[in-house]
């Protein structure tokens, strides 16, 4: 027989814990909100993300303060974000790096998978390769045949990055000879391409767009399965010549793991209102970046396949990060 008081007693177990959970979400957030970026300022990652706090502020009445929070390639970043209160005061901003790096490091002091809650994907965007204007090529092919008469400097914002991964695949596929060159930052490796100090960088559109733009740079490539509207005369890697290359980057939102589905639920639709902003719209059009804002499942779910892929890449290119 069924005991009817301990069914109705979990019944209202459920409801109490679903109106707090919902109580919780509804009176977020009570105070200001630290949003950690594990990468650099002046970086691709650092000004998307700035965009999004803004817009979050705006939405939801409460500051939401940006922090850069480097080194250890990104762990100390997450770390801060492992060890805060569950009460979604304290987020992570960052790219597909803190999956790449997870990927090429076997003692990662993180677990991007379970050390953390995935709130949403926020957008998606393929990298562009650019080089210094002295350099006669004008797309893919054309580099890498320039590469095979000299070793170029080829810069990375850091190692294990998702650019470190697709510069290697190049390097790999083409041929190229290349001296790998890391700096602490997509900002400093665009820098130092300006002034001619590397030859070549593969980085995200919001990084390159605006020095192509000045003519500071030249972009020979984007690396993802189609050209850009914004540079619609750049070919992709692919279509120059190396059939099946295909790397993009992304960015996402993370909270520390134990958060509560309605509070997870909560964040993850002012982000996308967020993303509907028209400020938003506008700077996600310039850097050529594809708004999302995914479920907090479907974002787990990448996570996972992404952890896989580069894991293998990893494997094959000999990329490791301690």
């Amino acid at each position: 027989m069924v005991d009817l008081k301990s069914v109705l007693g979990a019944g209202l177990v459920g409801v109490t814990l679903l109106t707090g959970n919902m109580a919780v979400a509804q009176s977020y957030p009570s105070k200001p909100v630290r949003i950690i970026v594990n990468q650099p300022a002046a970086g691709g990652t650092d000004a998307t993300g700035r965009v999004i706090a803004q817009g979050l502020q705006e939405i939801l009445g409460k500051p939401f303060i940006v922090e850069n929070v480097v080194g250890a390639s990104g762990a100390i970043g997450i770390d801060v974000v492992k060890r805060a209160e569950a009460d979604g005061h304290t987020l992570l901003f960052t790219a597909s790096i803190a999956v790449t790096n997870q990927a090429a490091n076997p003692k990662a002091a993180y677990d991007i998978t379970t050390d953390l809650a995935p709130i949403t994907l926020v957008g998606e965007a393929p990298y562009i390769m650019a080089i210094k204007p002295q350099i006669p090529a004008n797309n893919a092919r054309e580099l890498a045949a320039y590469a095979h008469t000299r070793e170029l400097n080829w810069g990375i914002s850091q190692f294990g990055g998702g650019d470190h991964f697709a510069s290697a695949q190049f390097v790999n596929a083409s041929g190229a000879k290349a001296l790998i060159v890391p700096f602490k930052g997509a900002g400093q490796a665009i820098t130092a391409l300006i002034s001619g100090d590397i030859d070549v960088l593969i980085s995200p559109p919001s990084v390159i767009i605006p020095q192509v733009s000045a003519g500071k740079v030249k972009a020979v490539g984007v690396t993802g399965s189609k050209r850009m509207d914004v540079l619609p005369n750049v070919m992709t890697v692919a279509e120059a010549g190396f059939p099946g290359y295909d790397q993009t980057t992304w960015f996402g939102m993370w909270g520390p793991r134990g958060m509560s589905p309605a509070l997870v639920n909560s964040i993850q639709q002012a982000v996308v209102s967020a993303l509907k902003q028209p400020r938003t719209v506008d700077f996600f059009n310039r850097a050529a970046t594809i708004p999302v804002g995914s479920k907090p499942d479907d974002f787990a779910a990448l996570i996972a396949k992404t952890l896989t892929s580069y894991r293998a890449v990893a494997k094959a290119a000999n990329i490791t990060v301690e």
